[in-house]
């Protein structure tokens, strides 16, 4: 069940990786913050405690014509089994993983449109039966 939207990823041109940070700082007062050792370059900006925007750096942006800028929505969830058995009863593709440095659990799809939705799953119990999994 899906308990809040946890933050919204946005790909940028690396060339302007900075200056889009500093326009959500500027404009809607984030700050940048904590960002798990990902392999991708990028910020994190939070609104007091929460990452709510991420900007990651993505060549392939280089101008209008290439993937759509906003890259998934993420959710905040809990019954792990139970969304893994409705994907695959739907036969729906996906991918599980887990973030680095931090217990949640991920699941990854896309929309019927092509949006990602990622599902993350914090509860201890839930992250510590599909650990080995990933």
């Amino acid at each position: 069940m899906i308990e809040s939207i946890i933050h919204v990823n946005i790909r940028v041109p690396a060339a302007r990786l900075e200056a889009c940070r500093d326009f959500y700082r500027e404009f809607l007062d984030l700050e940048v913050g904590p960002r798990p050792p990902f392999t991708s370059k990028g910020f994190w900006l939070y609104a007091g405690a929460l990452p709510v925007v991420h900007l990651v750096a993505d060549d392939s942006r280089q101008d209008s014509h290439g993937p759509p800028a906003l890259d998934h929505v993420a959710f905040r969830c809990t019954g792990l089994r139970a969304t893994l058995e409705k994907l695959r009863a739907r036969k729906i593709p996906y991918r599980i993983s887990r973030v680095p440095t931090f217990e949640v659990i991920q699941v990854s799809f896309d929309d019927p449109v092509g949006v990602g939705i990622e599902l993350s799953f914090e509860e201890p119990d839930e992250v510590a039966a599909f650990r080995a999994l990933i």
